[in-house]
């Protein structure tokens, strides 16, 4: 585990930042040795060497090259274990696909031919081609494992049960890391082709749609291989309740469709349209819209385990 330190620069003429780690509140005329030396405008650092159950204290220097450096005053931060299993906790999960509960194979191989479903719901995805699997990521965003798909990866899921779909409520939450896509076409990232979410041609923006009712976009891009943590709710009637980016609410169209079909694809869709390009780390159903209580938890889950930073809308 980890924690992801961020901080205002407001100095105009430093040569780099410290940043500085103690088990006691630190002493800035005598700090500790610093455990990394950032460029200059830095505003953020990621430390992932931290035990669960023990407390540290941070502080940060901007400094001039044999010169001055000034420390801000210590945080206090305990490393509280994440509840992985937050999920769970939430009713309505009926799809549930991470990539920390693939079998584990060499770095960069592909995967088994399943990849299961850690929902009662047995909606298992599966590729019987290894050509078309996606590989195995053994360290990705704040250590945690990823599946890697590229333009010839898709996986498909049967559902054993029904997922919902058509006029049912629908919740869908991805956290992902893309790449830059193919900007021929649109690329099927969750869904039946064009029906689900997807990144559409004119600067990976998102959208989600239904085949019947067109392209109902949204106004966020894809961040390039930075995690982003996707939520999507839809009424009974086919209509977008909402769309979030890293807990941040995102513009509709008004009136957009959405609908998130059985039979469905991750990563990619068997047709002329591009896969998806990046990594997947989650993808979640639920068969109702969630409530703010409940995805936030989902915002916080997410946050603890792939070191995002998440709004708070």
């Amino acid at each position: 585990m980890g924690f992801k330190l961020t901080w205002i620069d407001p100095n105009l003429a430093e040569d780099g930042h410290r940043v500085y780690r103690d088990t006691s509140p630190i002493d800035r005329d005598s700090p500790p040795t610093p455990i990394a030396d950032l460029p200059a405008n830095s505003t953020q650092y990621i430390d992932g060497d931290v035990v669960a159950g023990n407390t540290y204290y941070y502080a940060v220097g901007a400094y001039i090259s044999g010169g001055a450096e000034r420390i801000s005053s210590s945080l206090e931060v305990e490393a509280v274990e994440p509840d992985i299993e937050t999920p769970y906790s939430i009713a309505g999960l009926v799809h549930w696909l991470s990539a920390r509960e693939v079998t584990p194979v060499a770095n960069g191989d592909p995967i088994n031919a399943t990849w299961a479903d850690r929902s009662s719901a047995s909606n298992e995805a599966t590729q019987s081609t290894v050509s078309k699997r996606p590989t195995y990521l053994v360290s990705g965003a704040n250590g945690q494992p990823g599946l890697s798909f590229t333009s010839t990866t898709e996986m498909e899921f049967v559902a054993s049960a029904p997922l919902p779909g058509n006029n049912a409520s629908t919740t869908l939450y991805l956290i992902i890391q893309g790449s830059a896509q193919d900007t021929s076409n649109i690329t099927t990232l969750y869904g039946n082709g064009r029906a689900g979410c997807y990144f559409r041609d004119d600067g990976n923006m998102l959208g989600v749609a239904n085949v019947e009712g067109g392209q109902n976009r949204t106004s966020e891009p894809l961040i390039n291989n930075t995690p982003q943590a996707i939520y999507i709710s839809s009424t009974g009637a086919e209509k977008l309740a909402e769309v979030y980016y890293n807990g941040t609410a995102a513009p509709i169209a008004s009136g957009a469709n959405a609908i998130i079909r059985q039979n469905n694809w991750i990563g990619g869709y068997p047709s002329t349209d591009p896969s998806y390009t990046g990594l997947i780390y989650e993808a979640l159903v639920f068969d109702r819209e969630l409530t703010l209580s409940e995805r936030q938890q989902l915002d916080t889950w997410a946050s603890n385990l792939y070191g995002m930073q998440m709004g708070s809308d």
